[in-house]
């Protein structure tokens, strides 16, 4: 069986995006299914991929810190039930690992005082949660 991701769960950002190392970020997730569990709402895709950006600070090496806005931009496919639904949609899974991106907003600055180039690093994201979960597939 599967634990269902509810409201009050966790994201957790990993800390290696690509050639950035960004500082712990989390942020807390809002479920909008119709069914709730004694644990909270049911989270769908949409929740996810609809969740405001969290900011973040950022470094690359041999720079000053920058800021960036992380957000989830893709779920891996066995973290949407193709089983459970709600509503007629599919609630998401809380397993694996999920897609994101740390846009650049105030770019690190190397120690000959250029800014970091690149606008943007792609990195990815887990689940926490805790306490029982409702079970599905």
């Amino acid at each position: 069986m599967t634990n269902v991701l509810v409201a009050g769960d966790r994201l957790v950002f990993d800390v290696q995006f690509g050639s950035a190392l960004l500082s712990p970020t989390t942020t807390t997730v809002k479920g909008s299914a119709m069914t709730s569990s004694s644990q909270g709402a049911l989270c769908y895709e949409s929740d996810l991929l609809g969740l405001p950006p969290v900011n973040a600070t950022y470094v690359i090496p041999g720079a000053t810190p920058g800021t960036g806005l992380v957000s989830v931009t893709a779920l891996a496919e066995d973290q949407v039930s193709v089983i459970y639904k709600d509503g007629g949609k599919p609630v998401v899974l809380a397993r694996g690992k999920f897609e994101a991106r740390l846009q650049v907003v105030t770019p690190a600055v190397t120690a000959t005082g250029a800014p970091d180039p690149t606008p943007r690093y792609d990195g990815a994201g887990s689940f926490l949660y805790e306490g029982s979960r409702p079970d599905v597939e």
